[in-house]
């Protein structure tokens, strides 16, 4: 089943290399940051392997936004959460920027976060975290 117009396909869809569309989803970016405006480094906060962190940041961040996909970065910034939403998340805000302030609101009232290592309770303030609109997005290009 095509979506394609009639119109579209006399005269082309509109879509050009290189540039970002997100007709069915949102991108956004979020840069968590603790209250004295340093990075959270969230490779210490994943909850895989020997060292997991159950309720860490970034499920306690998943859990509250519930996203269609995610990405933690773990090279060069180590702070951003990358989420898909479902087109629906902002259905009647126009502004891209406007859900991200709304997003952003939501993932400050998380803040702290209570993650739990080793049975030991861990308090992460993630207090002046910020969500952007994301630009671009990039994919492995790894091969079968």
């Amino acid at each position: 089943m095509s979506l394609i117009t009639p119109f579209e396909r006399v005269n082309g869809s509109n879509t050009k290399a290189g540039t970002l569309y997100t007709p069915n989803c949102s991108l956004y970016n979020i840069y968590v940051i603790n209250s004295s405006d340093s990075a959270v480094d969230l490779t210490a906060q994943d909850s895989y392997g020997s060292d997991a962190k159950v309720d860490g940041v970034i499920e306690a961040i998943v859990k509250e936004i519930n996203p269609l996909a995610y990405f933690t970065s773990t090279s060069g910034s180590k702070n951003i959460i990358s989420v898909v939403l479902d087109v629906r998340f902002d259905e009647g805000i126009v502004s891209p920027t406007t859900v991200a302030a709304e997003l952003t609101k939501v993932v400050q009232r998380l803040s702290p976060v209570n993650t739990y290592g080793s049975d030991t309770p861990t308090s992460v303030n993630i207090a002046h975290s910020v969500v952007w609109p994301a630009t671009s997005m990039t994919f492995g290009d790894s091969k079968p």
